[in-house]
């Protein structure tokens, strides 16, 4: 890394070294066979596929993009059975753009996240790009 570079980066962390990205977690297969079964998806049973289900539903809605509704039903999961580890996910989903599906699909199903999380993602989304669609939510 270019030495001025790495100076700045470290002034602007306040003297840490910034940390190296995370390496992109490898998708099941089998979980997205599962999450794109016609008959719709058992949340219970995806969790038990896997040994960590949590950071593989997140990288199945970060990575795949077909069948369309794999990423959906992986979301839907998330909200439904990992909503205190995905909070920031979630929060990210109404605040940046090209997210606007995974946004709706948290204004629809706010009731079902904890308060402290309903919370925090409606602060966020009243202040995203998508507001106009919490309305009446």
């Amino acid at each position: 890394m270019n030495g001025l570079l790495l100076a700045l980066l470290v002034g602007c962390t306040g003297g840490k070294t910034p940390p190296e990205p995370a390496a992109p977690i490898e998708v099941d297969a089998a979980v997205v066979k599962a999450l794109s079964a016609h008959d719709g998806v058992d949340c219970e049973a995806v969790d038990g596929m896997v040994a960590e289900p949590q950071p593989q539903l997140l990288a199945i809605v970060q990575q795949v993009e077909r069948p369309s509704n794999v990423p959906m039903r992986a979301a839907g999961c998330l909200i439904e059975r990992h909503a205190a580890s995905s909070a920031d996910a979630f929060v990210e989903w109404v605040s940046t753009d090209n997210t606007r599906g995974l946004a709706l699909l948290l204004f629809n199903r706010l009731a079902d996240l904890p308060e402290d999380i309903r919370t925090e993602v409606e602060a966020a989304g009243r202040k995203g790009p998508y507001a106009v669609d919490m309305s009446g939510k």
